[in-house]
């Protein structure tokens, strides 16, 4: 598990990217998993939120204190939305080829509540990644335009400086996000 240490290690090494650790932290992978006793009262919305925001304070205080020391490299923190634990192009059942595990549109909300969650709480981007399955992957695409129409005050690739009002100072300080940076897209 990524630690504020790590975090500042892969930065000082000449980084200029983190991905939050927020890798299949939605409820569709955490599904099967026991929630901490502090989280049952909450549930598994409260804890995977709870997660998410965590990822992404984590990623994004090492990434503010490193561009305040060297203005001129500007760190950013990409919010790592990965794979589930559940196919939708597939049936987990043999003998049940037209069975899944659940809709496209359980899989969309879910990417979707934590896309919302990191970008609301300040990444430079959303990433995509490690899906195998390319109807999960859809899913994902529409989870992000929706969050894209949701929190419309956000640029294309839910750049932080097009959110105002943000309590954290943006690294871009001469207005370019990573839209700007084709080599990062």
């Amino acid at each position: 598990t990524p630690t504020l240490e790590s975090a500042r290690q892969v930065y000082e090494a000449g980084a200029d990217i983190i991905t939050t650790n927020t890798f299949s932290s939605q409820r569709v992978s955490l599904a099967g998993e026991s929630l901490p006793e502090e989280y049952r009262m909450e549930g598994m919305a409260a804890f995977v939120e709870r997660l998410n925001r965590a990822g992404v304070r984590l990623a994004r205080e090492e990434a503010d204190r490193m561009t305040a020391l060297t203005p001129e490299q500007p760190r950013f923190v990409i919010g790592d939305v990965g794979p589930t634990t559940k196919l939708l192009s597939m049936s987990e059942q043999v003998d049940d080829p037209a069975a899944r595990a659940l809709t496209f549109d359980e899989m969309e909300q879910a990417y979707y509540e934590q896309m919302c969650v990191l970008a609301e709480e300040g990444v430079d981007a959303i990433l995509l990644e490690t899906i195998v399955d390319t109807l999960s992957a859809k899913a994902g695409i529409h989870a992000f335009m929706r969050a894209k129409e949701t929190l419309s005050n956000l640029s294309p690739s839910l750049c932080r400086e097009s959110r105002g009002g943000s309590s954290t100072p943006s690294p871009h300080r001469d207005g370019r996000g990573v839209s700007s940076f084709p080599e990062l897209m």
